[in-house]
């Protein structure tokens, strides 16, 4: 009983809850024409014995059930139907019809004679019995067996039919019979309809998790763009278009400058955001489908205008329009969380030929050409052309020679002094690494230190400066010949930023039993500046073994003499670029003027780079007479036996 009155009271999801009065209603009309021929039937056995009862119970049934037929027809039209208070019409309706058919064992069974009495007792059995198998729903099912069943249990109980407390007491049981059964039913029924609902919203969420998983794999989650994947994807579908046969396409190879300095400067959020936004410009160009743009990764974007022409001087022309709008999309401030970014891009062109058959082919020229534009400087278009290619075997080659350079000790340290301004006497000297290749001759630093760079073989050449550095000191102090400040070596970013790099650097001294002091490092603006927080924690760690930091080439990079207050450096080295035309520059006099007396004001001592002619030397002793110089006007670069003549032993 318990079981029964929890199913009366349970509540299932609105899905199953409408999927069960749909069904319920799909039967509906069946059920009222079952019902309307029931009492047709209760009509024609009957109305030889109580013709006016039967005939009023007959209209009134009749009047119940083709009002019901329209109401609900009438009610199904309508386009937003309220399922709850559907039911509940139809539940209402179930206990009029109840009531109508509790009539019959309460009026009718005690007036008619025996026989009919028998008729009457049977056909609402079978009523009943059809009820539970045609109405799965037990909250409306139990309403009209009871309605039938219950007045007819009583009334035979309490009538003089022969027999009629065994006939009540069958009868019951045959009640309770169909209740459980009806109640079973609807437990199989909503089981169904539950186990059902589950399964389609299994299959929605495994079909949405699907799409999600498959956008991942081909669309950036940050931008919503095109990935890798999907622009090799594209790229292999244009190939295979009939148009690619006549047409020319054009690729545009997109970096963004200095993208790493913001994300380090004001936090990986403003940097997606940023993306985003470029995302969004680049995305204001795409005039048709065909058009597709894709976000590779970090600061990388590629565009694909397919089919642009038939002619390669056209299409070149198109190129350049269309390289021209992508960095005029770079002009406006990008404005992102209050804070105003100058934004500037390196845009490399591949003019994707007719019948190009393989995408790594293109996407080799593109890198290629992205390569060249970042050698060539920074906001810059470039086109691909096959010259390139030589030029790329020839980089590989030379890096591939460097390294066997840098095993096989091919490389050596020259060293370049550092002087007073007033007499030219020693102060320091900076290490200054030379190649000399066993075939090319010499190689130009300029050469082979961007290649180094790139390729990641500066971290390794620049553990062998400071390696060869500490050796050259030692034998210096063992040849008693250190009448200097220091040697001054160029510290790389990546090697800066190494887990172990203070680790490693104190080997190197403890190897060779050098005072710490006499190794300075040497460390760019744009190094300082690209991980500022890092690198001032790493130039305080340096202080505490012993080891002073220079800034190096001061002007070239952010020039914000802020960080002079903010970190702690020995000395300051003023880049070439201001001395080369301070004489008919004034400008350029009075900054490096200012410089020289803002550094000075926090304890710097100064050195001059690039001077070469006695015009500036004069120049700078007029500013500030107590400072450093290095150029040629002193002396090039010399080997160690050489500057040992002419700066360490005692002159003749």
């Amino acid at each position: 009983m318990n079981k029964i009155l929890q199913l009366l009271t349970k509540k299932h999801s609105s899905k199953v809850e409408e999927k069960a009065i749909i069904v319920l209603f799909s039967f509906i009309q069946n059920i009222l024409i079952i019902l309307h021929l029931v009492s047709i039937v209760v009509f024609i056995l009957f109305f030889n014995d109580i013709f006016y009862i039967v005939l009023g119970w007959y209209i009134a049934s009749f009047v119940l059930y083709s009002t019901y037929l329209l109401d609900y027809r009438k009610f199904l039209k309508h386009k937003n139907v309220n399922y709850e208070h559907l039911f509940k019409r139809f539940r209402n309706d179930s206990y009029l019809t109840g009531i109508v058919w509790a009539m019959l064992p309460i009026i009718f069974l005690p007036i008619l004679p025996q026989d009919s009495q028998y008729m009457l007792i049977m056909l609402l059995i079978c009523l009943a019995g059809g009820v539970s198998g045609f109405v799965f729903d037990f909250r409306i099912s139990w309403i009209l067996i009871s309605s039938i069943m219950v007045p007819l249990i009583l009334v035979i109980l309490f009538s003089s039919i022969p027999n009629h407390i065994l006939m009540a007491l069958i009868i019951f049981l045959f009640y309770t019979i169909i209740i459980l059964s009806s109640f079973n039913t609807n437990k199989i029924f909503f089981d169904s309809l539950t186990n059902e609902e589950l399964y389609r919203n299994s299959y929605k969420r495994l079909k949405m998790q699907t799409k999600k998983i498959r956008n991942l794999y081909i669309y950036d989650e940050l931008t919503s763009l095109p990935n890798r994947r999907n622009y090799r994807h594209y790229m292999k579908k244009m190939i295979k278009n009939d148009k690619h046969q006549e047409y020319f396409s054009l690729l545009f190879y997109i970096d963004l400058n200095h993208f790493k300095q913001i994300n380090d400067t004001f936090g990986h959020i403003v940097g997606d955001k940023l993306l985003c936004e470029v995302a969004s410009r680049l995305n204001s160009l795409i005039d048709n489908e065909q058009i597709h743009l894709s976000h590779l990764s970090g600061d990388e974007f590629i565009f694909i205008f397919p089919f642009v022409s038939n002619d390669s001087l056209k299409s070149n022309q198109e190129a350049l329009k269309i390289a021209y709008s992508i960095k005029n999309i770079f002009a406006k401030v990008f404005s992102i969380d209050d804070i105003n970014i100058h934004m500037r891009s390196s845009i490399s062109i591949v003019l994707i030929e007719p019948r190009t058959e393989t995408i790594e082919n293109i996407m080799r020229q593109a890198d290629m050409a992205m390569y060249q534009t970042k050698r060539a400087g920074q906001d810059n278009i470039y086109f691909y052309n096959q010259s390139l290619d030589f030029i790329r075997v020839e980089m590989v080659t030379l890096q591939n020679d460097l390294n066997d350079a840098i095993d096989n000790n091919q490389l050596k340290l020259f060293y370049q002094p550092i002087v007073n301004i007033v007499n030219d006497k020693l102060v320091a000297m900076e290490a200054l690494l030379r190649w000399e290749h066993p075939q090319k001759g010499f190689v130009s630093p300029e050469s082979f230190i961007p290649m180094a760079t790139e390729s990641g073989l500066i971290v390794k050449l620049s553990w062998w400066i400071i390696d060869n550095a500490c050796q050259q000191l030692a034998l210096w102090r063992e040849m008693d010949l250190i009448n200097f400040k220091y040697i001054a070596v160029n510290v790389n970013q990546k090697q800066l930023h190494e887990l172990n790099f203070i680790d490693k650097l104190e080997f190197s001294i403890k190897k060779y039993n050098i005072d710490p002091s006499l190794l300075k490092l040497e460390i760019t603006e744009t190094t300082l500046i690209e991980n500022f927080i890092k690198t001032q924690k790493i130039i305080q760690d340096l202080k505490l073994i012993g080891i002073e930091c220079n800034i190096d080439d001061f002007g070239t990079g952010y020039s914000s003499l802020s960080y002079l207050k903010q970190i702690s450096f020995k000395t300051l080295k003023i880049d070439r670029i201001f001395i080369a035309d301070m004489i008919e520059n004034v400008e350029d006099e009075k900054l490096v003027k200012s410089i020289i007396e803002i550094a000075k004001q926090f304890n710097y001592d100064i050195v001059v780079e690039g001077v070469e002619t006695l015009e500036q030397r004069n120049r700078l002793m007029n500013i500030d007479r107590d400072i450093s110089y290095q150029g040629w006007l002193c002396s090039k670069a010399l080997s160690a036996c050489e500057f040992e003549d002419k700066f360490l032993l005692p002159q003749a």
